[in-house]
């Protein structure tokens, strides 16, 4: 007796099984970062291209995947179509199997043939796979820059963050009327909240304090961040009340024994450090040299 169900349970075995290509190429909104960037004196730049490439990678993900699911539809319709081809030969000939071995042999065959050619669709399938699985497995191997957010609040300020210098800057001689008179009243707005481009008491942003301060002492400073790397620069262990330490994106003003006031939220006291939100950091500068 012939086996008929067989060669379609073969086939059917082999048909791929559907899938729900993931949605990841959409990404969160984050319309608000560049105006919490210029509130913290940031700079967006790093978070954006990463967000790009993140949105990118997601999309080549999801590409990938719907082309996939579209080659295993077509392998998938094949064997369907090549298990109807043996089913409708074999409701023919069936009923001639009991007076005819020949049939039944002819009909044997053609079942082998018909699994046999199933065998080659998935191999072909699996082929058409490959580039289209290596495509993800480069992106998954590209390396990923490292990144570490370095900024540090002056409420927060973790010891890993902050500048370990081999010591203390040096006791100032001569003087320094300036710069302390500016340290003086940069300090006395300590607790004010930070205020993008605020200027004066009641709200100050980091290059509107610093440049008030030495207002206040009877220098005239720069206004923006970038533009107060000016005067002389000096090395950490010459520090004095009233240098600056200034990033492309940011300023902080030395206050003596290794701490700086800055326009933090609100204008507070840290600890001296050369590193925020990965800006270039310019250095240290006196105004009044």
């Amino acid at each position: 007796m012939i086996d008929i169900t067989g060669p379609v349970q073969a086939i059917a075995s082999r048909i791929p099984q559907q899938f729900t290509p993931p949605l990841i190429s959409r990404v969160p909104q984050f319309d608000a970062v560049a105006q919490l960037a210029e509130l913290t004196d940031g700079d967006p730049a790093n978070f954006f291209r990463r967000l790009d490439e993140l949105a990118d990678d997601g999309a080549t993900i999801e590409s990938t995947a719907a082309h996939a699911l579209v080659l295993t539809g077509l392998c998938a319709m094949d064997l369907w179509n090549i298990a109807q081809e043996f089913i409708r030969e074999a409701t023919l000939k069936a009923p001639l199997i009991p007076t005819s071995p020949a049939v039944a042999i002819q009909l044997t065959l053609y079942g082998v043939e018909c699994v046999t050619r199933a065998a080659v669709r998935v191999e072909r399938w699996e082929k058409e796979l490959e580039p289209l699985a290596e495509r993800l497995e480069e992106r998954a191997a590209a390396p990923v820059e490292e990144h570490t957010n370095t900024y540090v609040s002056p409420e927060t300020t973790p010891a890993a963050a902050t500048l370990a210098p081999p010591a203390e800057p040096s006791p100032v001689t001569g003087d320094n009327a300036a710069g302390k008179a500016a340290v003086a009243a940069a300090k006395s707005q300590i607790g004010t909240p930070y205020v993008w481009g605020g200027s004066q008491p009641g709200g100050f942003d980091c290059s509107g304090l610093t440049s008030w301060a030495y207002g206040q002492a009877g220098v005239e400073i720069p206004r923006t961040a970038e533009n107060q790397a000016v005067g002389q620069q000096v090395a950490y262990e010459d520090l004095q009340e009233g240098d600056l330490v200034v990033w492309d994106g940011h300023v902080a003003m030395y206050a003596g024994d290794g701490m700086m006031v800055e326009a933090g939220d609100p204008v507070g006291m840290s600890p001296v450090r050369t590193n925020n939100l990965g800006m270039a950091f310019k250095g240290f500068w006196r105004p009044t040299a």
